[in-house]
């Protein structure tokens, strides 16, 4: 049986001895030469464990081989290997770095690690539920302003390391851009992860409602004037002849507005010659409105012509004019 296993295949082994002590042959007698390399360390971990800091990310190897296995080495794939798998609890952990741990080239040594203590912290992974918070980067257009924000959903769940979610009751959103926008807008927008990596894979609804900032004016002792009908041939005496007329609207419609585009009028067609206390009524330029009258009424005094009275400017009826109540 011995004899059996020993010449079968037995030119086939022979050609692999002798081609091994070629190569033997080469590498003893090729010249030595040493290199210094940054490798990076990685770790096998617990399904529900993470490492959240380390003192030392990567190592510096000196490698020591033949030069041509030297040269053609890949370092690009080499690493610390270090299996923390048996680590359930959050803490730190400390551990020697070992040749033992490296995946080098045959015929190759490692003549120096540093450095050659790490220290990690590891953190279990757990789940909490967060409220969303909109990250916004810069401002509306001039003249307008975020009036509301809204999120849906607004409570999301994380999975991230124990240690910051138990200080955390808040997660933001991706920053989103504010800048010249005038009109308001909904769209998804992902979760900001915590750490980098860690937060929700579903993005969340945004609606951001942008509103045109308002002010307010105050326009002193505005003419009132009165609307009346053509045939009415009397009189008309107004007490007070002027309002106080405080608007409210667009900041850059208010700063435009002059006491000629603001019309304050009692209204006395078909009114027969007395006494009378009438509201003001008001037309206005489009999106601006009235605050407040000071005062709210005047006294109209209706006279037949041809009393001697103090007559206040009359204005006819226009057709279009748009009449506004307090």
């Amino acid at each position: 049986m011995i004899k059996k296993l020993l010449f079968h295949n037995f030119w086939a082994k022979v050609s692999a001895l002798l081609l091994a002590v070629l190569i033997w042959f080469y590498v003893s007698g090729e010249e030595n030469v040493e290199v210094t390399k940054v490798i990076p360390v990685k770790y096998m971990l617990h399904e529900n464990c993470v490492v959240t800091d380390t003192s030392a990310g990567a190592v510096r190897i000196t490698l020591k081989g033949p030069n041509e296995i030297i040269k053609s080495a890949d370092f690009h794939k080499m690493f610390v290997a270090k299996n923390l798998t048996g680590v359930t609890e959050g803490g730190n952990v400390t551990f020697q770095v070992t040749g033992s741990q490296i995946m080098v080239p045959k015929y190759t040594t490692i003549t120096s690690i540093s450095p050659a203590e790490i220290t990690v912290t590891v953190d279990r992974l757990t789940e909490k539920e967060l409220a969303v918070q909109a990250s916004l980067r810069d401002r509306p257009s001039p003249g307008y302003v975020v009036e509301k924000v809204e999120l849906n959903p607004s409570i999301v769940k994380v999975r991230a390391p124990e240690s910051f979610l138990s200080k955390a009751s808040t997660i933001n959103t991706r920053s989103i851009d504010l800048t010249g926008r005038t009109k308001s807008f909904t769209h998804k927008i992902d979760i900001d992860p915590i750490l980098g990596k860690y937060g929700t894979a579903e993005p969340v609804e945004i609606t951001i409602t942008i509103k045109e900032q308002s002010a307010e004016k105050l326009f002193e002792k505005t003419p009132v004037g009165i609307l009346h009908s053509p045939a009415q041939n009397y009189a008309f005496k107004l007490t007070p002849p002027a309002v106080n007329v405080t608007v409210r609207g667009p900041t850059e419609t208010v700063s435009k507005t002059e006491v000629k585009n603001i019309k304050c009028y009692v209204d006395v067609a078909d009114l027969k010659p007395g006494e009378y206390e009438l509201p003001i009524q008001t037309s206005m330029p489009k999106e601006i409105a009235v605050l407040k009258l000071d005062p709210a009424t005047v006294k109209v005094s209706i006279k037949e012509e041809g009393f001697a009275i103090q007559t206040q400017t009359t204005i006819e009826t226009p057709k279009d004019i748009k009449k506004e109540g307090l």
